[in-house]
């Protein structure tokens, strides 16, 4: 899965094809709505991410021979922008759309400031600070950012192999006794 359009009408996913590899498709939820395709080339997309207003599909490929973030309108049109330039996954966009997000191959967090009106602009990619784990596809270190674009949710392998257990309570509130009189 990739990420919800923000009507959630609709959720943006990548399904292998035999013929085109990975491809980027757009699955209705509306029981009669038809799976449409997005982004389809002879080589992998994947990992898609819309735009906070709908428009701005942002995804990786492999177009170039290594994994880069690219993006183009969601709308059907053929126009795409390369966003990383020396590698990239995970793109994530700010709350507002004004910015972009991704991990590069050499374990930096980026950030790209895009202009989308009237049209698609990306600003150069400017790193953010150094990730505490190297990404890749599998595990790309970089999760989220908060709508304040000042913290960002990373997962970062643990030191230890153990397990870290946890106990959870159902049910608490019947456990909490109310004393009369308050």
């Amino acid at each position: 899965p990739g990420s919800w359009l923000p009507d959630r009408g609709a959720i943006l996913f990548s399904e292998q094809d035999p013929t085109t590899n990975n491809d980027i498709k757009l699955l209705p939820l509306d029981p009669k709505g038809d799976v449409t395709i997005a982004v389809r080339t002879p080589f992998d997309e994947d990992s898609p991410e819309i735009s906070p207003e709908g428009h701005w599909l942002a995804y990786g490929s492999n177009q170039t021979g290594r994994r880069e973030i690219y993006v183009r309108a969601l709308d059907g049109r053929s126009e795409q922008w390369q966003i990383s330039n020396d590698g990239g996954i995970a793109a994530r966009w700010s709350r507002d759309g004004k910015a972009l997000y991704y991990a590069s191959s050499d374990g930096q967090l980026m950030e790209v400031a895009v202009e989308t009106n009237p049209g698609f602009r990306p600003a150069t990619p400017r790193p953010l600070f150094k990730l505490p784990a190297s990404p890749t596809i599998a595990s790309p270190v970089f999760e989220d950012v908060s709508p304040d674009g000042r913290r960002f949710l990373l997962n970062v392998p643990t030191a230890s192999q153990e397990s870290i257990g946890f106990h959870v309570t159902a049910n608490w509130t019947a456990l909490v006794t109310t004393s009369s009189g308050d």
